[in-house]
Protein backbone atom coordinates (compact mmCIF):
# COMPACT_ATOMS: atom_id res chain seq x y z
CA UNK A 1 0.00 0.00 0.00
CA UNK A 2 1.58 3.09 -0.71
CA UNK A 3 -0.05 6.14 0.36
CA UNK A 4 0.14 9.92 -1.23
CA UNK A 5 1.77 12.47 0.79
CA UNK A 6 -1.61 14.30 1.60
CA UNK A 7 -2.82 10.91 3.12
CA UNK A 8 0.31 10.84 5.31
CA UNK A 9 -0.32 13.83 6.54
CA UNK A 10 -4.16 13.34 6.80
CA UNK A 11 -2.89 10.37 9.02
CA UNK A 12 -0.38 12.21 11.15
CA UNK A 13 -2.65 15.07 12.01
CA UNK A 14 -5.59 12.58 12.91
CA UNK A 15 -3.21 10.97 15.38
CA UNK A 16 -2.03 14.03 17.04
CA UNK A 17 -5.39 15.07 17.63
CA UNK A 18 -6.79 12.07 19.28
CA UNK A 19 -3.89 11.77 21.17
CA UNK A 20 -4.20 15.56 22.61
CA UNK A 21 -8.01 14.63 22.93
CA UNK A 22 -7.14 11.58 25.12
CA UNK A 23 -4.14 13.74 27.41
CA UNK A 24 -6.80 16.62 27.90
CA UNK A 25 -9.98 14.56 29.04
CA UNK A 26 -7.81 12.03 31.02
CA UNK A 27 -7.46 12.50 34.90
CA UNK A 28 -4.01 13.16 36.18
CA UNK A 29 -2.45 10.72 37.59
CA UNK A 30 -0.82 11.89 40.30
CA UNK A 31 -2.21 15.86 40.62
CA UNK A 32 0.58 16.14 43.48
CA UNK A 33 4.23 17.53 43.33
CA UNK A 34 6.40 16.64 46.20
CA UNK A 35 9.70 19.12 46.54
CA UNK A 36 12.62 18.11 48.44
CA UNK A 37 14.68 21.44 48.33
CA UNK A 38 15.17 23.35 51.32
CA UNK A 39 14.67 26.46 49.01
CA UNK A 40 11.99 26.67 46.80
CA UNK A 41 11.75 29.24 44.17
CA UNK A 42 10.24 29.23 40.25
CA UNK A 43 13.54 27.60 39.22
CA UNK A 44 12.69 24.93 41.05
CA UNK A 45 9.07 24.59 39.65
CA UNK A 46 9.90 25.42 36.51
CA UNK A 47 8.29 23.19 33.94
CA UNK A 48 6.51 20.71 37.11
CA UNK A 49 3.38 22.55 38.16
CA UNK A 50 1.36 21.84 34.56
CA UNK A 51 -1.45 19.39 35.91
CA UNK A 52 -0.75 19.93 39.51
CA UNK A 53 -3.35 20.50 42.15
CA UNK A 54 -0.76 20.48 45.42
CA UNK A 55 2.60 21.10 46.09
CA UNK A 56 4.32 19.14 49.10
CA UNK A 57 7.58 20.93 50.87
CA UNK A 58 9.27 20.07 53.97
CA UNK A 59 8.05 22.01 57.73
CA UNK A 60 11.23 23.93 57.32
CA UNK A 61 11.46 24.41 53.94
CA UNK A 62 11.49 28.47 52.48
CA UNK A 63 9.20 29.16 49.86
CA UNK A 64 9.66 32.58 48.11
CA UNK A 65 7.08 35.21 47.83
CA UNK A 66 7.40 34.38 44.11
CA UNK A 67 6.52 30.83 44.54
CA UNK A 68 3.53 31.56 46.47
CA UNK A 69 1.97 33.69 43.88
CA UNK A 70 2.74 32.06 41.18
CA UNK A 71 0.80 28.75 43.42
CA UNK A 72 -1.95 30.68 43.88
CA UNK A 73 -2.13 32.39 40.59
CA UNK A 74 -2.83 28.53 39.11
CA UNK A 75 -5.22 27.29 41.69
CA UNK A 76 -2.47 25.25 43.72
CA UNK A 77 -2.55 24.17 47.24
CA UNK A 78 0.66 24.35 49.37
CA UNK A 79 1.31 21.86 51.24
CA UNK A 80 4.13 21.22 54.41
CA UNK A 81 5.00 18.52 56.09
Amino acid sequence: MTLSAEQLEWIVSEVVRRLRGELAAAPSQDASLTVSERLVTLATLRGRIDGIRSVRVAKAAVVTPAVHDELRKHGIELLRG
